[in-house]
């Protein structure tokens, strides 16, 4: 056993299943080490390896498995080359405030002093985009020896650890020396580094051991709290001014959460706003309506100025993306310290509860009476709750006529079907897909969180591999999925059931539209050159039959609609041939496959895809020409 194997078995030991990877020569022992822990009869202590062909799809990917799945990810990456190409969604993934632990090789220690070609400095990137950053070091008592073997190679010193605090978020580096991993096995450092990152990058469910007076006096301070965020509900309700619940994070994550913010609604009139870059929300039939803060600054500070009463849960008080000449900065000045109550992770984490903003939500339910006996929804919920599903037009006759971004959205809500997550990286193309999709069975919807474009289809791929059960559907705007387009490799080699929905409108719409925000004179020869994706166009066929996935394109409402319909049919087949003899045993598992395919889903003899390709199983393209 050398260091490499220490490492992985004590990732292995913290329940670590995936790594997602773009591995190089300083990592090739860690690759061997995953080889040696594969070849072991026991199953439950693999850690699978998936390749990624740029480290952005890596990082993202990670971050996609994190947020479904709500476990630690692990990702590796090579030197510090590798990192500053995965940091794009790392900033994403903490915006995300995603549990991802990545391993990043350094150059072995005797090395480093010599500045070979691929040396950086990863401490100060992984501060960019990681709460902590742990790096394996040489014992500073040997840290400048250079003794050597009678042939002159460096023997390898003797290791401890370090570790620096970043800007806060779950992402944590773990930077390990080449000669680290090919030197003797020391198990007490990589347990000891492996549980700090753990705990750093999720602290909340690998380690809630707060001791019990910690816990209740925690808990005590939460009682009191609540009770107080109560009688401020009710003293602004009964006044005639408005209130809202303002949701982010954990709450928006969790269908418990959600159903207490509802009954919460439905008894008090209080209003509910949740983020709206979120990380992931559960939404459809059952669940409550959500009104999702606008993207700009302006629009934004308006719907926020209507209420007297702000409640936020895990979520940080909303500001500008941008500054815009005379626009707001911080979007809630008109509110004072009384009026504004904060329920964040940093007080109710201690009750030692990893669904806390569920516990919490609760406590406050219970206070204002709104209990499950008391409010039904769709009897007694003032609306709150989605309860009825109303016939889609689009559904019974798209028609024949060109393709818009708006039918588009509502062909795609009235044939998702039940227990679909949504990666909806569509941008300005999605506008009406929120609105469009409340109506629908119950889903998990994902978006782009930091604003660093380029993370949907790799954010699709991290989803499938942690939810194999479930239908993943990437509706993804043309220009930012040309950041990541090797994700579409990954998705066909591990046969992922993605169905990816490329918005073609040829430009970077939303540079068009914030021109325009900003009052900029009408584009010239520069501003057109810069914002369209025309002279050539992209061919989203070609690339994606290149990397092994089914594509077609299509033009009008009825080709879309039957594409999307075969799409579905060809996951749920390709679903069915992977659970062919298998046990679902999996708690939570998504639903069987067949309910990829609903009676409203059209038929058509016609394949739409090529034949070449119709027996290829895994993921599916559809390029959808828009104006």
């Amino acid at each position: 056993m050398d260091g490499s194997d220490a490492f992985v078995s004590a990732l292995s030991a913290v329940g670590v299943e995936v790594c997602f990877a773009n591995p190089g020569t300083t990592e090739l022992n860690l690759v061997g080490a995953l080889d040696r822990q594969y070849a072991t009869s026991d199953v439950s202590k693999r850690i699978q390896p998936i390749l990624c062909l740029h480290e952005n799809v890596c990082t993202g990917a990670a971050d996609g498995y994190a947020r479904m799945s709500r476990k630690p990810a692990l990702g590796l990456l090579h030197l510090g080359p590798g990192l500053a190409n995965g940091l794009s969604n790392l900033h994403n993934a903490r915006r995300a405030n995603s549990p991802i632990l990545i391993l990043v090789g350094e150059m072995v220690s005797w090395l480093q002093h010599a500045d070979p070609l691929l040396k950086m400095d990863i401490p100060s990137l992984a501060a960019t985009a990681s709460a902590a950053t742990i790096t394996i070091q040489p014992q500073p008592d040997v840290a400048h020896e250079h003794t050597s073997t009678p042939s002159g190679t460096p023997l390898s010193p003797r290791f401890c650890m370090s570790m620096c605090p970043g800007v806060g978020g779950r992402v944590v580096t773990l930077v390990l020396p080449h000669d680290a991993m090919w030197g003797p096995a020391d198990l007490t450092l990589a347990n000891s580094a492996v549980q700090a990152a753990m705990a750093a990058c999720n602290p909340a469910s690998l380690n809630p051991g707060f001791p019990e007076a910690s816990t209740l006096d925690a808990r005590l301070g939460a009682e009191t709290f609540i009770t107080e965020c109560a009688e401020g509900i009710e003293r602004i309700m009964t006044s005639g001014k408005k209130a809202a619940i303002y949701l982010g994070g954990e709450a928006l994550a969790s269908e418990e959460a959600l159903m207490w913010a509802g009954r919460i609604s439905s008894r008090t009139g209080i209003q509910l706003l949740c983020e709206g870059a979120f990380a992931r929300v559960e939404r459809g039939l059952g669940l409550p309506i959500l009104r999702r803060l606008p993207y700009f600054p302006q629009e934004a500070e308006k719907v926020l100025r209507q209420f007297s009463f702000l409640v936020t849960v895990d979520a940080r008080l909303p500001v500008a993306n941008f500054g815009y000449k005379d626009g707001p900065s911080h979007l809630v000045t008109h509110l004072g310290v009384d009026e504004v109550w904060e329920i964040d992770g940093d007080g109710f984490n201690r009750l030692g509860d990893p669904n806390w903003a569920g516990q919490a939500l609760k406590m406050l339910a219970l206070k204002v009476g709104a209990t499950p006996a008391n409010v039904s929804p769709g009897l007694n919920c003032r609306g709150v709750f989605s309860t009825a599903k109303p016939t889609c037009t689009p559904m019974l006759d798209p028609g024949n006529d060109n393709l818009t971004a708006k039918s588009m959205c509502a062909i795609l809500a009235a044939l998702q079907p039940e227990g679909a997550i949504i990666v909806d990286e569509s941008l300005t193309s999605g506008a009406s897909y929120w609105d469009e999709s409340h109506i629908c069975a119950p889903f998990s919807h994902l978006t782009l969180t930091g604003g660093s474009i380029g993370s949907g289809p790799a954010l699709s791929v991290g989803a499938a591999v942690a939810c194999p059960d479930r239908l993943v559907i990437n509706l993804q705007a043309d220009g930012s999925a040309m950041y990541t387009l090797q994700a579409l490799w990954t998705q066909a080699r591990e046969c992922l059931n993605v169905i990816t929905i490329i918005c073609h409108n040829h430009s970077y719409s939303i540079l068009k539209v914030e021109g325009a925000k900003q009052r900029l004179p009408p584009p010239g020869f520069a501003m057109r050159t810069l914002t369209s994706l025309d002279n050539p166009t992209l061919d989203w066929v070609s690339l994606a039959q290149g990397m092994g996935v089914r594509a077609v394109r299509v033009n009008t409402c009825i080709e879309f609609k039957k594409a999307l319909g075969e799409a579905l049919r060809l996951c749920a087949a390709s679903q069915h041939a992977h659970n062919c003899g298998k046990e679902r045993t999996e708690e939570g598992a998504g639903p069987p496959s067949t309910a990829y395919i609903g009676t409203s889903v059209p038929k058509s003899n016609a394949s739409y895809f090529p034949i070449q390709m119709a027996g290829q199983q895994g993921p599916v393209l559809i390029q959808a020409c828009l104006p």
